[in-house]
């Protein structure tokens, strides 16, 4: 094992067939698979924005004292159409932060640099092994299969990577959000394990039944997989991509698309935050006065009227349709 003072390694490293214990203790939990629930789950919660938006919609509000270090840092250019080019690399930014925070609670962006006004790079690395302790921080790389450094394809050696922490923007999932992420995930996860099919309750043929017929009732099955999943996904607001169910009335639907959009929002608003001033740190580096800060433009859904939405469709003082279609704004 090394210890050295180098850059993080930016790509997923392909570990040994039979990972060590030491391996499998830093990274190994994280590295598992998530079922299918919580895969469903993952990809609806992180799409924060409405695909179907309009180009002539701004969705950020800038403002730093550096339009030019601003447009390095988000390796964007000046020109007319600035300002939605600008939108567009906040976009994928915070969509990529989502993505990583919702699975792993952290994400972690380098910032390559190669100075002389070029555009700067910010490339995102897995977070699996990346630990922070004593004030530094520290990045495990396993033992990997392959090293494309040396050419006669000999096994990498383990590595701890002391990483150039002004170089690395770090984001993390806002605590209120993690504890009732942790909460639901863990049902999904009972619920995936314990999944039932017909397929694998097809009865066999024996002398007691020679018709092979089934005794178990799916119905009752799916009954309680389903009230299962809500109570699982009561504080999400997630309604598991079952858009229609008749045990389930359209206040119903609307009460949780507004608690879900809430939940977006805050994850949306708390990492526009820390960009902020993750990029305000990196940009102080290269301008010492610099600063930046990043919002939803005005116009944009906000905690404020969806709170007041739902306080509306409490006293049945607007339409499903106007809820909806609030909802689904960018």
């Amino acid at each position: 094992m090394k210890v050295i003072r180098r850059g993080p390694e930016l790509h997923q490293t392909r570990w040994e067939t039979q990972p060590s214990i030491l391996d499998r203790l830093v990274v190994g939990k994280k590295r598992e698979q998530p079922g299918f629930y919580r895969r469903m789950f993952d990809e609806d919660f992180s799409q924060l924005f409405n695909l179907r938006q309009s180009s002539n919609n701004k969705c950020f509000e800038v403002k730093s004292n550096d339009s030019a270090l601003t447009e390095r840092l988000l390796n964007s250019t000046s020109d007319r159409h600035t300002a939605h080019k600008l939108d567009d690399k906040i976009r994928d930014l915070v969509e990529t932060v989502a993505r990583t925070l919702i699975r792993f609670g952290t994400s972690y962006c380098f910032v390559q640099d190669d100075g002389e006004g070029s555009p700067i790079r910010l490339v995102f690395f897995p977070s699996t092994g990346m630990i922070t302790a004593f004030g530094a921080l520290l990045q495990w790389v396993p033992k990997d299969i392959e090293n494309p450094s040396n050419p006669n394809g000999a096994t990498g050696s383990r590595e701890i990577r002391i990483i150039d922490q002004s170089r690395v923007m770090r984001f993390v999932l806002p605590k209120p959000i993690e504890r009732m992420l942790s909460a639901q995930n863990r049902i999904l996860a009972a619920l995936d394990k314990h999944d039932l099919s017909t397929a694998t309750l097809q009865s066999q043929v024996s002398s007691a039944h020679a018709d092979g017929a089934m005794l178990f009732d799916m119905s009752v099955w799916e009954q309680q997989r389903e009230k299962a999943l809500f109570r699982a996904t009561r504080d999400t607001g997630w309604n598991g991509r079952d858009r229609g169910s008749p045990e389930r009335s359209d206040f119903f639907d609307c009460h949780r698309l507004i608690r879900f959009r809430r939940n977006q929002l805050i994850l949306r608003d708390d990492i526009l935050d820390q960009a902020g001033r993750e990029l305000t740190r990196i940009g102080a580096s290269i301008h010492p006065d610099y600063s930046i800060s990043i919002a939803a433009a005005n116009g944009q859904p906000s905690i404020t009227c969806l709170n007041s939405l739902e306080a509306k469709l409490s006293a049945e003082e607007v339409s499903f349709n106007e809820i909806i279609d609030y909802c689904l704004r960018c």
